[in-house]
C-alpha cells in the first residue's frame, strides 16, 4: 500500500510541476492574443494582456491598408531580446514574407537593437472582418557576431486599423 501511495504522490508532484511551467500557445486562429517562440532553445510565451502599442502584450496594427505591424514586448527575454516587432510593409494577406533590412518598403523585424538578421513570417490566417492574423515565424539574429536563433514562433492576434 505504501508503494502505491508513494507512486501516486510522485505522479501528483510531476503533474503539478508540468502545469506550472509556461506552455507554448497552441496554433489557433481565433484572435486569442497569443505569442510564443523559442529563443536559443529557451521558451518565451507572452503572458501579458496589455496592448501591443504599449510594447508589452501581443497585438498589432494595420496602417493605411498596406502595412501590418505586430509583435509582443519581450522584457529582455532570456537576457537577450527586448521586444519582438514585425513590420510587413507590403502586406497582401496570407503567405510567406521574407524579412529584410528596414527601408525601401521592406518587411522587417526589430528586436530593440540594431541587429543583422534573416527570417520569415508565414501568415496562415487573415480575417479582415474580425481583424485577426495568425501564423508562424523564425528569425536568426547576428548581434555582434553572436547568433541568436528564434524558432517555432507562433502568434494569433487581434489588430487595429490605423
Amino acid at each position: 500500500m505504501k508503494k502505491y501511495t508513494v507512486i501516486l504522490l510522485l505522479l501528483s508532484i510531476g503533474i503539478l510541476n508540468a502545469t506550472c511551467k509556461k506552455i507554448m500557445p497552441r496554433p489557433t486562429h481565433r484572435g486569442a492574443n497569443t505569442f510564443g517562440c523559442y529563443v536559443d532553445g529557451k521558451k518565451y510565451v507572452s503572458r501579458r494582456k496589455n496592448d501591443f502599442f504599449s510594447q508589452s502584450g501581443p497585438g498589432g496594427s494595420f496602417i493605411n491598408n498596406k502595412t501590418m505591424n505586430f509583435g509582443s514586448g519581450g522584457d529582455g527575454v532570456v537576457g537577450i531580446l527586448y521586444t519582438f516587432n514585425f513590420s510587413l510593409q507590403r502586406f497582401t494577406g496570407t503567405g510567406v514574407y521574407a524579412l529584410e533590412r528596414p527601408g525601401n518598403n521592406n518587411n522587417y523585424f526589430w528586436d530593440g537593437a540594431d541587429s543583422l538578421y534573416t527570417g520569415e513570417v508565414n501568415i496562415t490566417h487573415y480575417y479582415s472582418v474580425h481583424k485577426i492574423i495568425a501564423g508562424t515565424f523564425w528569425v536568426n539574429i547576428n548581434r555582434n557576431n553572436q547568433i541568436i536563433k528564434i524558432t517555432e514562433g507562433r502568434f494569433d492576434i487581434n489588430y487595429e486599423d490605423k
